[in-house]
């Protein structure tokens, strides 16, 4: 398999150390735009998950962050744990999973998630289903993320939530202003998912951003529309966490000559190929496209800004199957 790498025209970055200033000097029009830390959240990766650690009601657990997640979820074994009570969904409780699979879920509410040393208070979760085992009790959602604009700056094995003040039409890239990508989001109340439309040999791609899932996949479905030559089923151990909860799905492979995501374009890259049930969703770009690049959701112009970390679009998961934060 050829390597991924990033083409594009030279790039060039702007270190000013001071993001405030930066932000300023982008265009006398946002001079007033202001990013306000809001968390700031050390990564650990075990099994290919990056997980942050809280508190639930004082009791230090660890989550996985999960964009493709619209809401945060605990199992039942942590919900009932913390004293939880919970309510069937409005749907009757019964959900499908990517995999396909009937998951049956309650709603409850958090009384008190503590992270980085910020109080959120009366938070609202889902309770059901599994996760995968390592050491965590749910995942954060997009109801978490979708409060602010979230950076994730996870080959530094960090994720950071601001708050924007002003900065409609700012650029919000603060560490390289001057060498990103875009992609227009597609998301926005009630789901918050990271969706946008990326191109595989020239057709475009409905895609979504998911550090849910290690690698990048694609439905069946999009890959008999796209005409690709899929392998033979097989259900492989090294493939789980798809489905969010660990088990393992029948996978195939597939090659794509060429993928543009936003400015960026890589040649001649596997991805897998499954029976998910993802909407209207084709493509799941996975952590290893997180973790070659810093990435940031810009919620005020709805769009997904990147910049790469290296030469890889895609970066190598094998260095990441069991990393601790760094201090």
């Amino acid at each position: 398999m050829a390597k991924c790498r990033v083409w594009s025209s030279k790039l060039w970055s702007l270190s000013l150390g001071n993001m405030a200033l930066l932000l300023a000097l982008a265009s006398p029009a946002v001079a007033a735009c202001k990013l306000t830390p809001l968390l700031d959240l050390p990564v650990t990766f075990i099994q290919r998950k990056p997980l942050v650690d809280a508190k639930i009601n004082g009791d230090a657990v660890r989550l996985i962050v999960d964009t493709g997640a619209t809401i945060g979820g605990l199992t039942p074994q942590a919900a009932r744990h913390f004293s939880i009570k919970t309510q069937p969904l409005v749907t009757d409780g019964v959900v499908h999973s990517v995999a396909g699979e009937v998951v049956e879920f309650q709603v409850g509410t958090l009384k008190e998630l503590k992270l980085g040393g910020v109080s959120i208070r009366d938070l609202g979760v889902l309770v059901g289903g599994r996760v995968p085992n390592v050491g965590a009790v749910g995942r954060l959602g997009e109801n978490l993320f979708g409060l602010g604009d979230m950076e994730f700056d996870l080959a530094a094995r960090e994720v950071r939530l601001f708050r924007p003040e002003r900065c409609s039409g700012a650029e919000l890239a603060y560490w390289a202003p001057h060498s990103i990508s875009v992609i227009p989001l597609e998301d926005g109340p009630p789901t918050r998912q990271l969706r946008g439309v990326v191109s595989i040999n020239g057709h475009p791609v409905r895609a979504m951003f998911d550090t849910g899932a290690p690698e990048n996949y694609l439905t069946r479905a999009a890959a008999d529309r796209l005409g690709l030559a899929v392998t033979a089923d097989g259900h492989e151990p090294g493939v789980r966490g798809v489905t969010g909860d660990g088990r393992l799905i029948a996978v195939s492979t597939a090659t794509i000559g060429k993928l543009d995501i936003g400015q960026e374009e890589a040649r001649d890259i596997e991805v897998r190929v499954a029976d998910l049930q993802t909407g209207s969703n084709e493509m799941l770009i996975g952590l290893n496209f997180f973790l070659a690049h810093r990435v940031i959701v810009d919620r005020a112009n709805n769009k997904l800004v990147f910049s790469p970390t290296g030469d890889d679009v895609f970066a190598d998961l094998n260095v990441y199957q069991a990393s601790p934060a760094q201090p």
